[in-house]
């Protein structure tokens, strides 16, 4: 008799529904952090795969550089004297008269 009473009750229901909605409002709140870290991390793979790219391309270019100045320098007889090694200039006689 006591169960069919308690069955009676009008709290039960209620108290039913709120656990099924605090259990649903939790599944629903971690499966979007879920989602959330997942965007998360597919977005920073896109950027360090770019970066990774950009940086492979800068040191194609700046390697072309070193490459071609390397060649110019192997093709070079002797390289050009410096400022100091230069003969010092004629003196400058047609000015003075």
């Amino acid at each position: 008799m006591g169960t069919a009473r308690l069955l009676r009750s009008g709290w039960v229901a209620p108290v039913g529904v709120g656990l099924v909605g605090v259990v649903l409002s939790f599944l629903a709140f971690w499966s979007a952090y879920r989602a959330d870290q997942e965007r998360v991390r597919t977005m920073l793979e896109l950027r360090a795969d770019w970066r990774t790219r950009d940086l492979e391309a800068k040191i194609r270019i700046s390697g072309n550089a070193v490459e071609n100045v390397t060649i110019a320098m192997a093709t070079a007889t002797a390289p050009a004297p410096t400022i100091s090694e230069r003969s010092p200039p004629a003196p400058i006689v047609a000015l003075i008269m």
